[in-house]
């Protein structure tokens, strides 16, 4: 599957976001991230060791911090 320019919002998907940057089909990444008090029980992003992605920016915002990755091409 190719994206070719499509923005992609997956939001605490265990299955898609994994397996498009396992293909290579990610170029930009940006988590948001809002601390919360959660249990064990909570998705976690890995990144495949294969992709390499370079922090862009880093923005902070009433307690929300956005960060924006770029994909360093092999």
């Amino acid at each position: 599957m190719t994206l070719d320019g499509t923005v992609l919002h997956c939001s605490e998907d265990a299955d898609t976001l994994p397996a498009l940057l396992e293909a290579g089909e990610i170029d930009q990444l940006e988590v948001t991230l809002q601390p919360k008090l959660i249990g064990n029980d909570h998705p976690k992003l890995t990144l495949p060791s294969s992709r390499q992605f370079e922090l862009q920016s880093l923005v902070r915002d009433q307690g929300t911090v956005r960060l924006s990755y770029v994909s360093l091409k092999c």
